[in-house]
């Protein structure tokens, strides 16, 4: 059982006096359903927009849970994810645009 989150940030085009935009995107979040964790290691992220002067994300996980009890290995139960997006460099240049993929599967606990 899988699955499939998606983050987007744009901004405006670049103002005339050279000032960039920037934007941070909503956040976006998966929790596994129960008796279930996320494998944190396994995320693949693939970009499928980067436009602008700069481009990046920010992940969190969260709502961790011992996966075998007794050993104090934890893994989370929620992960979110938000894009950020800056306009180009130059008077008047375009704006800035930014989409993220996340791919991961859900681990039953034992």
């Amino acid at each position: 059982m899988g699955f499939e989150l998606i983050a987007r940030a744009e901004t405006e085009a670049t103002l005339l006096d050279g000032r960039r935009r920037a934007e941070w995107g909503d956040w976006e979040k998966v929790t596994a359903p129960e008796g279930f964790v996320i494998n944190k290691d396994k995320i693949i992220v693939e970009a499928l927009v980067e436009r602008g002067s700069e481009n990046r994300d920010e992940r969190v996980f969260s709502d961790f849970v011992e996966i075998i009890p007794g050993t104090g290995i934890e893994l989370p139960r929620t992960f979110s994810v938000r894009a950020f997006a800056r306009s180009s460099r130059g008077h008047g240049a375009g704006g800035g645009a930014t989409t993220y993929k996340y791919t991961g599967e859900f681990v039953k606990i034992q």
